[in-house]
């Protein structure tokens, strides 16, 4: 899955370049480990929802500009305030999470998060009900998977990785 600069969205259903163009306009997306949830935000950060390739588009309560979806469906995301929410399920019944992030991120399982606020530094927690620990270096964006693997990107556009959090 993935956008361009139009907001065009894409699809590709295998790991080669046979994309597909998918109805509708997103400034991000994300797709779940397994490719059973796609969550999105549009340029008036409305979020959508869609159950796998082969849904529709659902529209969800809350304005976000980025969002993040695990394989149980339980959602992140964060606002144009930088104010960070989660849904345990992909209704969009949003519980606001204190700190302030311009990216965050879910690992698969929904166990791991990830994110990064306006300075670039970097925090992780474990699930909603964790709290935030502040990690050394500076990214703009970081993705987490199930083993705590972290793969970021910082401001030059390099590329870093770090086994565990």
């Amino acid at each position: 899955w993935g956008v361009n600069a139009k907001d065009d969205i894409y699809f590709s259903p295998n790991a080669n370049p046979d994309w597909r163009h998918i109805s509708g306009k997103l400034k991000y997306v994300h797709v779940s480990a397994s490719g059973t949830h796609i969550a999105g935000c549009n340029s008036n950060d409305d979020i959508y929802y869609r159950a796998g390739a082969g849904g529709s588009w659902r529209h969800l309560p809350g304005k976000l500009k980025q969002v993040s979806i695990a394989d149980n469906g339980s959602m992140w995301g964060v606002n144009a305030n930088d104010d960070i929410y989660y849904s345990p399920n992909c209704q969009g019944h949003w519980r606001h999470i204190s700190g302030k992030l311009k990216h965050v991120h879910v690992s698969p399982s929904g166990t791991h998060v990830i994110g990064c606020n306006s300075n670039d530094d970097i925090y992780y927690r474990v699930g909603p009900d964790g709290s935030w620990r502040h990690l050394p270096g500076k990214l703009k964006q970081a993705s987490i998977a199930n083993s705590g693997f972290v793969w970021g990107v910082n401001a030059r556009d390099d590329i870093y990785a770090r086994s565990r959090p």
